[in-house]
């Protein structure tokens, strides 16, 4: 049968020590858990007199209140990996149903843990627009496509090209720290691949023409395409 304790303040008195007995008391009666009456300090006389006129035994001293790991209650195995994604991070809280994850190593070496406080610092972090992840874990979370794959570590800052392709050319400079999201429009895509960005998401579209596979080819630059909307894949 599980024990569960009761007690009073610290330095009890004749009220802190009786409402604890009698609490256990009451509590007892359902039988369906062990009640134990305890002090948080030695009992003064004037509470040691009203015990022994009642004739009830002195409660066992509590020398230690702390909480300790086994006194928690917390989910098993509830940890992800180093090189999951945010989104994996948020849909894993979601479906276990907690607001903190723990972080471990590819050797599940404890390495910290992540709260939903801190995807939120994330989303409204003023670099919300800097990218630091894995080819693979674009492909997953965008349900994209792979084209052409040379790097399998993708960093840079994420551009997006809404506007017209005059105006893109005119206001927009690309350059190899960044990473495009466009749709299938030929020379937006031509010159970020002159301009050697680090990775190009073509959106809305089933293929791009050979042409421009063969120019991002020769100069090793990375295309993923997705049938997800431009918002989605931003995201």
């Amino acid at each position: 049968m599980e024990r569960v304790y009761v007690f009073g303040h610290k330095n009890p008195d004749t009220d802190s020590v009786a409402g604890a007995i009698s609490l256990a008391y009451l509590k007892n009666i359902n039988k369906k858990k062990e009640y134990v009456p305890y002090t948080l300090g030695e009992v003064n006389n004037e509470t040691k007199y009203v015990l022994n006129y009642f004739k009830v035994n002195k409660p066992l001293y509590l020398n230690d209140t702390k909480l300790q790991v086994s006194d928690l209650k917390y989910k098993k195995d509830c940890y992800l990996s180093e090189l999951d994604t945010l989104y994996d991070l948020y849909t894993f809280m979601q479906k276990e149903e907690v607001s903190g994850v723990a972080i471990t190593d590819k050797n599940k070496k404890y390495l910290g843990i992540v709260t939903m406080k801190d995807l939120l610092k994330i989303i409204i972090d003023p670099n919300y627009d800097i990218l630091d992840t894995s080819y693979d874990n674009i492909l997953k979370i965008i349900k994209g496509k792979e084209v052409l794959r040379f790097k399998e570590k993708i960093e840079g800052k994420v551009i997006l090209s809404p506007y017209k392709t005059t105006d893109f050319e005119e206001n927009i400079v690309l350059s190899s720290n960044n990473i495009l999201i466009t749709g299938n429009r030929f020379n937006i895509i031509k010159d970020a691949i002159n301009s050697k960005v680090r990775l190009i998401i073509i959106v809305g579209a089933k293929k791009i023409g050979d042409d421009i596979i063969n120019l991002a080819k020769s100069k090793k630059i990375d295309i993923i395409l997705s049938m997800q909307n431009a918002l989605f894949v931003s995201k």
